[in-house]
């Protein structure tokens, strides 16, 4: 299994940031759900900085980063929010 972490620094991490990672977090949930490729096991937790994507198939793994970065684009976060492979 692959994880995948989005994390946004504590310093950048404010309300509105807070928002916007929500909405990613939300956006890729509900992607995911018509796709079951991966899933996000800390959904209901809310952290404030970061969540993480479980990648079952590494197969997967490219796709699933692309819709990160996609929907972290959309959200204008490209600049604040980190994409990490643990």
């Amino acid at each position: 299994m692959k994880i995948i972490r989005l994390t946004v620094s504590e310093a950048a991490s404010n309300r509105a940031v807070q928002t916007l990672f929500d909405d990613v977090q939300e956006e890729l949930y509900g992607k995911l759900l018509d796709q079951p490729i991966a899933e996000i096991p800390d959904m209901d937790s809310h952290s404030l900085i970061q969540f993480h994507i479980h990648v079952p198939a590494a197969r997967h793994l490219g796709t699933v980063i692309s819709m990160l970065r996609k929907s972290r684009n959309r959200h204008d976060l490209a600049e604040l929010a980190k994409i990490e492979r643990l």
